[in-house]
């Protein structure tokens, strides 16, 4: 009886020394692992000054869209003094990509900074860092610190062999606790969270805080997987992070050229069900049906039609009006490339060039004569229309300006403008010439410290208000 216990002890602990075995060995690589990749994890300061009408947005928590507000704070605006403001400062985490000193982050947490700090592993003295690209439909950043080239660093893994499941680490600094590491699995990819065209979230359950976006989420092998980017309010173990493989190609964009491009066909379109299918003799529901085109963009260069139906882009199936755009979106501008599309109940077979989608309704590059009359202004390149533009926007006559380039860090960029922009009115004025701006803006900068302009951003119209300095 005694030989039989020892025998079933014996028997026991050879079955659980394999399990302990394993689970000794996974803890020693998760503490290698959070040791070595600490080393690349990088705390970031951001300080931004915020202008009291935000500061009354945020306490009012008013949108950007509400015409009666707008006015109301407009009217309270002018009893306040413009110089009044107060400084925001942000805290977040990045991870170095090079020894020399590249940094990916989050754009939110540095974007209209006046200033940004970064503060390395195990380093007392906060580094200064500048932009050196953005990207707004990713919310991905990359910024610079000047290094020696001896840095630790963190490379970049293929998410889509990462699996559901898996385990992953974060590092980074919540709430202002500097390098803290937390472990838990991917729990879904592929997730839209309704943030953008390009949305592709990693989520997982591992703890992420306020303090953690920009930071890395890391597998077992040491690679990137994807950069922390959001948190579901009010959900625990429920976050979010832009997966690697999007992150690559925007942040080499962002190295190479220090923005983003992106391919535009200049079409509006729409999904493809079975009663359209149906009707347009389509052996099944899918593609993207054109539903308006922009004149002389790409698609109508091309010789696309409303009413076709896009099926192929290249080698690649278009599943839906979602899927042609991210397609169209991830082509270089300027590239030509085959389309098939569905007009008549047979496959059409064309040819396009991909235009820019920063150019959308106007021309991709200003005329020469125009190009000598650009002018900078408060952060803002601007230039005025062309007469071609302005019909092709639908306009009696040319009027507004074009915003060419925003400067990282001014008004203007924490504003919202983007290049490609066309402001129609200031202080419910319209302008058409620089130097009709140029003079709205002085008046309004000695009575308000404040402008309140009329974008047009496609074949949307918003007001958005400018802090002048």
């Amino acid at each position: 009886m005694i030989l039989r216990t020892i025998q079933l002890l014996f028997v026991c602990l050879c079955m659980l020394y394999p399990v302990w075995s394993e689970g000794k060995s996974i803890q020693a690589n998760l503490t290698s692992l959070a040791e070595e990749s600490g080393k690349a994890v990088v705390n970031i300061s951001a300080v931004r000054k915020v202008d009291s009408r935000e500061r009354l947005k945020e306490l009012f928590r008013l949108e950007r869209q509400a015409p009666p507000l707008e006015e109301f704070l407009d009217r309270f605006q002018s009893h306040l003094n413009p110089e009044l403001g107060s400084l925001q400062r942000s805290m977040g985490s990045g991870f170095l990509i090079s020894p020399d000193g590249y940094i990916v982050t989050n754009n939110h947490l540095v974007a209209g900074a006046e200033e940004i700090t970064v503060l390395l592993h195990n380093d007392d003295n906060p580094r200064q860092a500048a932009i050196v690209g953005y990207d707004t439909e990713t919310d991905l950043a990359l910024i610079k610190i000047d290094a020696t080239g001896n840095l630790s660093t963190l490379a970049f893994a293929n998410s889509d062999q990462a699996r559901v499941g898996e385990w992953v680490l974060a590092i980074g600094n919540p709430f202002g606790l500097d390098h803290s590491v937390t472990l838990g699995i991917i729990s879904a990819k592929g997730r839209a969270l309704g943030a953008g065209l390009f949305d592709d979230f990693i989520q997982t359950d591992t703890s992420i805080n306020p303090g953690n976006s920009g930071g890395p989420l890391i597998n077992l092998l040491g690679g990137v997987v994807g950069i922390n980017t959001a948190i579901m309010a009010h959900g625990q173990g429920i976050s979010f992070a832009v997966s690697s493989n999007l992150a690559k190609q925007i942040i080499h964009e962002l190295r190479t050229r220090g923005r983003v491009m992106r391919g535009w066909l200049g079409v509006s379109v729409q999904d493809v069900d079975s009663l359209m299918a149906k009707a347009l003799a389509l052996p099944s529901p899918g593609g993207a049906l054109i539903s308006g085109l922009t004149p002389n963009a790409a698609a109508d260069k091309a010789g696309m039609h409303v009413g076709d139906v896009i099926l192929r882009l290249g080698y690649r199936v278009i599943e839906d009006s979602t899927d042609l755009l991210r397609t169209v979106a991830a082509q270089q501008p300027g590239q030509e490339t085959n389309i098939v599309v569905w007009r008549n109940g047979l496959e059409q077979h064309l040819t396009v060039t991909v235009g820019n989608k920063d150019d959308m309704f106007l021309e991709q590059a200003p005329h020469s004569e125009q190009a000598e009359k650009a002018s900078t202004l408060d952060g803002l390149t601007l230039r005025p229309i062309t007469e071609s533009e302005g019909k092709r926007l639908g306009l009696n006559s040319p009027q507004g300006l074009l915003v060419l380039d925003v400067r990282p860090g001014s008004a203007a960029e924490s504003a919202g403008l983007q290049p490609g922009d066309l402001i129609m009115q200031a202080t419910r004025r319209t302008v058409r010439s620089l130097k009709e701006f140029s003079s709205i803006v002085d008046h309004a900068r000695k009575e308000t410290g404040m402008v309140m302009l009329l974008i047009r951003r496609g074949s949307k119209d918003f007001f958005v208000t400018l802090a002048l300095r």
